[in-house]
């Protein structure tokens, strides 16, 4: 097959780890004969990302560009022809720019569609905004006026394309039957929906068959690096008092470890840099980049507010959530409700020792296969990589194109 696309362009907002240049389909790319190119924004979009998180592997990938300003932005795709760009960022009100930029260059574009758990309600995404900013005119809260204000040009989204010329995706490529209605820029009726699953489910497929890591008995616990998380210096949210988290942590893991005579290992986050904060978990083994083998392997799967849950659900694992006062505090309360009854789990609070005696170890299998179909694989999707069936889709539109 002639492609009508010879170049990928991949947006990103933090710098390139060895980790994602994977997860991202780069090599997949190369391998199919395009030409690749990592537009990295972060100096323009995240710039205190760098100066206070240490990634843990960079990746040295020849085909990095980075973005300082919008012009060199505009300059990129000037007199780029036989390009696609695969949107690893979204819209928010900071980037208007780019999609603006895909509109007047004629610049197609996708990206993946991820699951949603919370509802919006009936007002929408673009009725609360406004709802947000007439409300605080009323009550003359002046700085959250401001606030918003700030961020006004995410109202270009929600108007037609034509008017805001924002171009909208060309590809979508939706990861579980309840996926993102949410998704920033608005598809167009022209927009293709390709059906698929979720990053998570690549790994299953690839390494569905490795050797254990560890042997006999055990229970993981599948870590959100929650006081420390980057995605803190990104979105800005309520701070967790480290020293109080991993105390109680400990302390729930103390008591299920005798409760259920079952030692725990800790499956790290994969940016979590406890080589750095070797007191978080002094007394237990953790591993990085080693979660699916080690969830596939476990008697039990304990879960914060992760997305790394489809991989308990995935090999049908016994699933305990966790929460705290300050995990509720940020916010995490409605997403792990959600949780509780798509799964019809309880929910343990650490910092409450009274609700340890909830902890349950079975499944509700008519729960897990909803929430597969729902949130991790499209039934009737290929058993294909996520990347191979997202180059399928671009080189057929680049037939009808």
């Amino acid at each position: 097959m002639v492609k009508c696309f010879n170049t990928i362009c991949c947006l990103i907002q933090v710098p390139l780890s060895k980790r994602d240049y994977v997860r991202f389909g780069i090599e997949t790319f190369i391998k199919k004969g395009y030409e690749v190119f990592v537009l990295d924004l972060t100096t323009l979009l995240t710039p205190g990302y760098v100066e206070n998180y240490q990634i843990l592997e960079s990746s040295n990938f020849a085909g990095i560009v980075q973005i300082k300003d919008k012009n060199q932005f505009d300059d990129f795709f000037k007199y780029r022809k036989n390009c696609f760009v695969i949107d690893f960022i979204h819209g928010n009100p900071w980037n208007v720019f780019i999609y603006q930029t895909f509109w007047k260059y004629n610049i197609p574009y996708g990206g993946l569609r991820g699951v949603y758990f919370e509802l919006e309600g009936v007002l929408g995404v673009a009725g609360l905004r406004a709802c947000n900013i007439l409300r605080c005119l009323f009550l003359l809260k002046w700085d959250k006026f401001k606030n918003y204000w700030n961020k006004k040009d995410i109202l270009l989204f929600d108007l037609p394309s034509f008017i805001g010329r924002i171009r909208p995706p060309d590809i979508l490529l939706i990861q579980g039957l309840k996926y993102d209605r949410n998704y920033i820029p608005k598809p167009s009726k022209s927009t293709k929906f390709v059906l698929g699953h979720t990053l998570d489910y690549d790994l299953y497929l690839e390494k569905k068959n490795d050797p254990r890591e560890v042997k006999g008995d055990y229970a993981v616990f599948l870590d959100a690096y929650s006081p420390y998380h980057p995605d803190r210096l990104i979105i800005p949210t309520e701070p967790v008092d480290p020293d109080h988290y991993y105390k109680t942590l400990n302390a729930f893991f103390d008591w299920f470890e005798r409760k259920f005579e079952t030692p725990i290992v800790i499956a790290a986050h994969p940016r979590a840099r406890y080589d750095l904060k070797p007191e978080c978990f002094p007394k237990r083994k953790w591993y990085i980049n080693k979660t699916i083998n080690l969830v596939e392997g476990a008697k039990v799967v304990l879960v914060p507010a992760t997305t790394a849950i489809s991989f308990a659900v995935i090999y049908e694992k016994p699933i305990i959530l966790l929460t705290s006062d300050a995990n509720i505090a940020e916010g995490q309360g409605p997403y792990m409700n959600k949780l509780k009854q798509l799964l019809k789990k309880e929910i343990i609070n650490i910092d409450r020792p009274e609700d340890y005696e909830k902890c349950e170890i079975e499944i509700d299998k008519k729960s897990y296969d909803n929430f597969c179909s729902s949130y991790i694989k499209v039934p009737g999707s290929p058993d294909l990589l996520i990347w191979d069936i997202m180059i399928d889709a671009i080189e057929k539109s680049a037939l009808k194109s």
